[in-house]
């Protein structure tokens, strides 16, 4: 019987790999800055076309390499930064795997002109196969070039994001990549036209310039043990956490852990539902982290979580005593709370809720009558109907909200025009984001404008919104861009987010408030789920009422 397991072609195991270490063109600039990096480059320029899709070419005037050397980074788990599995443990590179130079080449039409003294090489590979090695002539430094992106694999191209989205997500990292090294001069291009320039500089002024002067204005310093760099102000708290920036050991890397750490310092200084926005280099001992959990290298393992909170704890705490003049915290040993999704145990939620049945209403609510309200939820009674009705009053907003502006959708929108216009600075990669969506916003009834460099202006919103935080509204409507891959339902999310915006502190409404939010339900078309189709209102009946006590 013939064998069925085979093994894979060298071609075919780049692709896979490539799956892992290659996403998109912004997953590509990452793998190649980061090896200009390791290879002790003190100016990086970065050239994209069409959102990376058609150019990336990353230029550096690092080590460099010999033909040997040129041709080896090309070969499968070839690497300069590890030589046994005991120097995974005394890791300072950035990259280490060797994966990520073949697993491009692999799926892309790739070059490399190298040069570590006066001889250069020119190498040309095609969808992972070489075509070329020869002589050729450039000062000392590298020059990858990445062209057509994807060309061999058209099912993952089709999953790729539109240019400009492509172009904001390659600006993202980019930054992420400039603020950790701010004694590198860093350049970026984008179909020719210079987008970024950054001079080696303090990192108080490449934060400055890679995010913005708002951005900087809005932090405190923080200089605790080997915890540097600068957090936010509690009133400036953003809806998430793209405004977060942590650098191990000048690695970009996320960690939902040490985010958590940072947001139990500042205690109840932060409002409900926000989080704090940082800027923050950490320094350990290789030993004490695993960079090695991950293909891109994006998360770490900390070995000693619990001196690490302990110390994150502290620093924020003495940064804000600093700014607030507060009464110092307690020198005593500190205790943390876990964090909130892991307060009740799975067993306990389910001897409680289990087999109740909650009766979704299936036919439109034609009314009803405001009994009392609750945090965040309205108590009704509705004709006909047996039992109590619960009601989330956010997602009663947005549905209502929704409608109001899908029907003005296309006229002349009831607009709420500004007194005072709203000026907002955005980093480079919302920028752009924002210009790509003006027109959207424009007929979704916002009157928007650029103002400068990076800069808006924010004249009048729809009048459906109500009074509403302006400020976050535009932050998390540039999160929904940010992880989505099309807008289509784009009015849907606004309409989620203005009514999250309108009942942010989930507060009780009086049973005047709650009637004209239940009647102008009842008016709705679909008054049962909410825009992005989570249900409104839930029925309790005796059955389910009895078995809860």
């Amino acid at each position: 019987m013939p064998a069925i397991i085979k093994l894979l072609d060298d071609l075919t195991i780049n692709k896979i790999a490539a799956g892992e270490v290659v996403q998109d063109p912004a997953s590509v600039v990452k793998e190649l800055v980061e090896n200009s990096l390791d290879g002790d480059a003190s100016e990086i320029t970065v050239e994209i076309g069409a959102g990376g899709r058609h150019l990336i070419r990353i230029t550096d005037n690092g080590v460099g390499m010999g033909r040997d050397d040129a041709l080896l980074s090309l070969e499968r788990h070839a690497t300069s930064k590890i030589r046994t599995i005991d120097d995974l443990s005394d890791l300072s590179s950035l990259g280490f795997r060797g994966e990520a130079v073949p697993s491009i080449a692999s799926v892309s039409k790739f070059s490399i002109l190298t040069a570590e003294d006066k001889e250069a090489t020119l190498v040309r590979v095609e969808g992972g196969k070489l075509l070329t090695c020869e002589p050729a002539a450039r000062a000392k430094g590298t020059t990858v070039e990445v062209k057509d992106l994807f060309f061999n694999v058209p099912v993952r191209k089709k999953f790729l994001k539109s240019p400009a989205r492509d172009e904001a997500a390659i600006l993202r990292k980019f930054t992420e990549l400039a603020i950790a090294r701010p004694d590198v001069k860093f350049t970026l291009i984008s179909d020719r036209k210079p987008v970024l320039n950054l001079p080696a500089q303090s990192p108080e002024e490449r934060i400055q310039a890679a995010l913005g002067e708002g951005f900087k204005e809005e932090l405190i310093p923080v200089n605790y043990l080997n915890l540097r760099g600068y957090i936010g102000i509690p009133q400036k708290g953003r809806p998430n956490r793209a405004s977060q920036y942590l650098f191990l050991n000048n690695r970009s890397v996320k960690s939902s852990f040490f985010s958590w750490a940072v947001k139990e310092g500042y205690s109840t200084h932060l409002p409900e539902r926000r989080f704090p926005l940082f800027v923050l280099w950490l320094t350990l001992p290789p030993q004490d982290i695993d960079v090695n959990v991950h293909p891109q290298k994006l998360e770490v393992r900390f070995r000693d979580e619990r001196g690490l909170q302990e110390m994150t704890y502290k620093a924020i705490r003495e940064a804000l005593y600093q700014r607030r003049q507060e009464a110092p915290p307690p020198k005593a040993s500190l205790s943390f709370a876990m964090p909130p999704q892991w307060e009740v145990p799975e067993v306990v939620k389910q001897e409680v809720f289990e087999d109740i049945p909650l009766l979704i209403q299936e036919s439109k609510p034609t009314g009803g009558r405001v009994v009392t309200g609750v945090k965040g939820y309205l108590l009704a009674e509705v004709p006909g109907v047996e039992g109590i009705a619960l009601i989330d009053q956010e997602r009663a907003q947005a549905r209502i909200l929704y409608e109001k502006l899908a029907k003005e959708r296309g006229k002349e929108m009831a607009q709420e025009a500004l007194l005072i216009p709203y000026t907002f600075e955005l980093s480079k990669s919302d920028a752009s984001l924002m210009r790509d969506y003006l027109s959207h916003l424009t007929a979704l009834g916002f009157d928007i404008r650029e103002f400068g460099k990076d800069t808006f202006v924010l004249e009048a919103y729809p009048a459906a919104y109500g009074k509403v935080e302006l400020e976050p509204l535009i932050q998390e409507f540039l999160d929904d861009l940010r992880h989505s891959r099309e807008q289509k339902n784009l009015l849907e999310k606004l309409s989620e987010r203005g009514a999250g915006l309108s009942f942010r502190q989930k507060r009780v409404l009086s049973i005047a408030e709650g009637q004209r939010l239940l009647d102008d339900l009842a008016l709705c078309e679909e008054a049962l789920v909410s825009p992005t189709g989570k249900p409104i209102r839930v029925q309790l009946d005796a059955k389910a009422l009895s078995k809860l006590f």
